[in-house]
């Protein structure tokens, strides 16, 4: 479980600690982009069959990332 505050324009990679897992990623404050999906406060998203993934915050960001084991 991964929490964190991303200033405006600033980015984050993640990269799964194993391929077989998928991360649950919540924006409890801000806007962040993730591929071609905005994500806003209260949003949240799936990611998996993945390696690696770039958060884009948009705006001043708070956001819970939780990695879990999809098999």
């Amino acid at each position: 479980i991964y929490r964190t505050n991303l200033d405006a324009n600033s980015h984050l990679e993640i990269t799964m600690r194993s391929e077989s897992n998928g991360c649950y990623v919540f924006v409890v404050d801000g806007a962040i982009m993730i591929d071609a999906n905005d994500l806003s406060s209260r949003d949240a998203i799936g990611i998996y069959e993945s390696a690696s993934f770039k958060v884009q915050a948009t705006e001043n960001s708070e956001i819970v990332i939780i990695e879990v084991p999809m098999q």
